[in-house]
C-alpha cells in the first residue's frame, strides 16, 4: 500500500525515497503496488489475516523537502528503505527483488 503522508510509526513500514518529477520512481511505486496487490491475493486465498493498514506500508518521502537526503540520495533515486533498520534497496529492482528485500523484514500476525 502506498501512501503519501507523514510518517507514522507502523510496523512493516518502508520508506520511498524519490521526486515528483521522477520517472523511475513511477516504475517503483508500480512495482511496488503490483507486489502488495499480488500478496494481498494470496494473502486471501490462504485465509490470512491481514491488518487494516495492509501487508506493508511505503510511505513516499519526497527528499527535495529535506537537503541532508537530497545531497545523499540525489542521483540515486527511487531508493526503498526500511524504516526500522535504514536498510536500502535501490534502484533497478523488479517485483521478485522488491519481495525478497521486503518479506523478511515483515512482521506477521
Amino acid at each position: 500500500m502506498i501512501e503519501n503522508k507523514e510518517k507514522t510509526n507502523l510496523e512493516n513500514c518502508f520508506e520511498l525515497y524519490m521526486t515528483e518529477a521522477c520517472h523511475l520512481c513511477e516504475e517503483a511505486t508500480a512495482v511496488l503496488n503490483d507486489l502488495h496487490s499480488q500478496m494481498l491475493v494470496l494473502a486471501d486465498e490462504a485465509r490470512y489475516p491481514v491488518p487494516e493498514s495492509g501487508i506493508f506500508v511505503i510511505e513516499k518521502l519526497d527528499i527535495t523537502e529535506h537537503e541532508s537526503l537530497f545531497e545523499a540520495y540525489g542521483k540515486r533515486i527511487p531508493v526503498l528503505i526500511f524504516a526500522a533498520t535504514g536498510d536500502e534497496l535501490a534502484w533497478p529492482f523488479d517485483i521478485q527483488q522488491a519481495y525478497e528485500f521486503i518479506f523478511p523484514k515483515l512482521t506477521l500476525i
